[in-house]
């Protein structure tokens, strides 16, 4: 999403986006445990096969590709993690500095318009 987009976005469409992150964040999460799962299912099968040392072989195998992969795996949630935080960082700025923007205006309408109604109070 651009700067451009990002700023035209109000206040709601902010906040249900980083809902949707957070939603996202939750089926990663969730992602991890199936896969922690199917990791120890597989563990449980090389127990139950062959003998001793060609099991140790293949748990050894396992342990690698099994550490390798969520090794991955959090390296990859962690790398989305940060471009999500950093992209909820930038739109909290944004919206900050836009409420900011708009009270400075607020601000100097009403003060204009209690300067009017001194002028006429002052001049009746």
């Amino acid at each position: 999403m651009t700067d451009k987009e990002l700023k035209k976005l109000g206040r709601v469409a902010l906040l249900e986006m980083l809902v949707d992150m957070g939603k996202r964040n939750e089926e990663l999460e969730h992602e991890n445990e199936v896969l922690k799962k199917l990791q120890e299912e597989k563990e449980i099968r090389i127990q139950n096969a062959g003998s001793i040392a060609n099991a140790a072989l293949e748990l050894n195998k396992v342990f690698e590709n099994a550490q390798a992969a969520a090794d991955q795996y959090l390296s990859n949630i962690k790398q989305l993690q940060k471009k999500e935080e950093e992209q909820a960082n930038t739109i909290l700025e944004e919206a900050n500095l836009k409420a900011q923007w708009i009270l400075e205006q607020a601000k100097k309408e009403a003060d204009q318009i209690l300067s009017n109604a001194k002028l006429k109070a002052e001049a009746t």
